[in-house]
């Protein structure tokens, strides 16, 4: 009889290997990262997006972990030592609770579930959900993460119920995972404040949001890097929607054009519109790498172990990714996809809570994750049957690609009559 060889794997290893092949990452190929799965072959989906996420989480760590004489703090940091793993690790489960089409479909989420008495919806507290509740390993109903990488996915370290949320509208956590929150915060169940792999991972989802999304979309013909290069106009316009973007802290107008010509020297490459010519792409390969470069090399530790990220760059990476938004996510092609989209969530949460709410007799019909997710719920505290079936509802939604939410609304919607040999919902 062979035996079992003993693990080489440290706990932050087993965790990057049992997300990555999780169900629930695998799922995020079908999920929007700002335009829809299969617009454009290169655009970045939600899966390219978290690889990079995690790529970047890893480098800043080690980065980190390497100029020990630069960053100061990593005697105050765990174990004297970042731990690069579990950095990737939160990178890659970031954006598991990420729903079909993005932001606008967990408003959605979150307004209905707030209409039948959930704590709402939150895609950071649905992706700690998914790693600790609903993903199945094995025999056990959970990935079974160490606590360091449990702690580096919450991006916000605090319960629904916090009554002073440090950011409005986002939480970390649902009440029905309060115990697993207390018992990764430990005696810092009620600070805010994130575990240093949480801040490399939040700031790795900036980088790779304003640096990869700007690289599609400049490729795509969106965005005009040459435009805001060379006409007043463009650039004036931009900067002024930009500017009044911004929701930090005081940011004079002198200062931030200042801070925005430094980021226009570093597009100083761009030439024109993108032809793909071999010119063309290697300007936007230099453009991006040299970006990433400047915001991993330029992070440190403060003397108390803490990431510190030089504030003008904070400000630099808002402009970066504000061309994103103001040339792509606030554009009438898109918002028209969008407002679209809003009402197939709606119309799902609202089919399927019907149904699971009258469904008594033969429950076997209703889609079999739907009806293992309320199985599951049967052990968990909700203030009444309502709320407990918004939160099964939600779960399952946000278990669906794009294709699957919009194939599951036709045939709830008589749409299309669909086949009985399309099995997806079946398992």
């Amino acid at each position: 009889m062979s035996s079992v060889p003993p693990d080489f794997r440290t706990p932050g290893q087993h965790d990057v290997d049992r997300i990555l092949y999780s169900s629930a990452y695998r799922r995020l190929t079908g999920v929007t990262q700002v335009v829809a799965v299969g617009e454009r072959q290169l655009f970045h989906n939600r899966l390219a997006h978290t690889q990079k996420v995690a790529q970047l989480s890893r480098r800043i760590a080690q980065f980190l972990n390497a100029h020990p004489d630069s960053t100061g703090g990593l005697r105050n940091v765990p174990g004297g030592r970042i731990d690069e793993d579990c950095a990737e690790a939160a990178g890659l489960a970031h954006d598991l609770g990420h729903p079909p089409f993005g932001h606008i479909a967990e408003k959605a989420l979150n307004e209905r579930c707030d209409d039948v008495g959930t704590d709402g919806y939150e895609g950071n507290a649905q992706s700690l959900r998914i790693v600790t509740k609903l993903s199945v390993r094995r025999n056990l109903r959970n990935l079974d993460l160490s606590d360091r990488t449990l702690n580096a996915i919450l991006k916000y370290p605090w319960m629904s119920d916090h009554p002073e949320p440090p950011a409005k509208g986002k939480w970390g956590a649902y009440l029905t995972e309060r115990e697993v929150f207390e018992r990764v915060r430990g005696v810092r169940s009620s600070d805010i404040q994130q575990s240093v792999e949480a801040e490399i991972m939040d700031w790795a989802d900036d980088i790779s949001y304003a640096v990869h999304d700007l690289e599609d979309f400049y490729r795509a013909g969106f965005i005009n890097l040459y435009g805001i290069q060379t006409d007043e106009v463009v650039r004036a316009e931009f900067f002024g929607r930009a500017l009044a973007e911004w929701d930090g802290a005081l940011w004079p107008e002198e200062q931030a054009r200042e801070e925005f010509n430094e980021i226009q020297f570093q597009i100083k490459t761009v030439e024109g519109p993108f032809d793909g010519s071999m010119k063309a792409r290697a300007t936007v390969n230099e453009l991006g790498s040299s970006l990433i470069n400047l915001l991993v090399s330029s992070s440190r530790l403060d003397a108390d172990g803490r990431l510190l990220v030089p504030d003008k760059l904070r400000r630099q990476v808002h402009f970066l990714k504000q061309l994103t938004w103001q040339f792509v996510i606030n554009e009438p092609s898109l918002a028209t996809l969008q407002v679209g989209e809003v009402k197939v969530i709606n119309d799902l949460f609202e089919s399927l809570f019907t149904w699971l709410s009258t469904e008594k007799k033969r429950p076997q019909r209703l889609p079999t994750r739907l009806h293992d997710l309320r199985t599951m719920a049967v052990d968990e505290d909700y203030p009444d049957e309502d709320a407990r079936n918004g939160r099964v509802v939600a779960d399952y939604i946000s278990s669906l690609t794009e294709d699957q939410a919009m194939d599951l609304h036709a045939r709830l919607h008589g749409y299309t009559r669909g086949s009985v040999q399309d099995t997806w919902v079946s398992y």
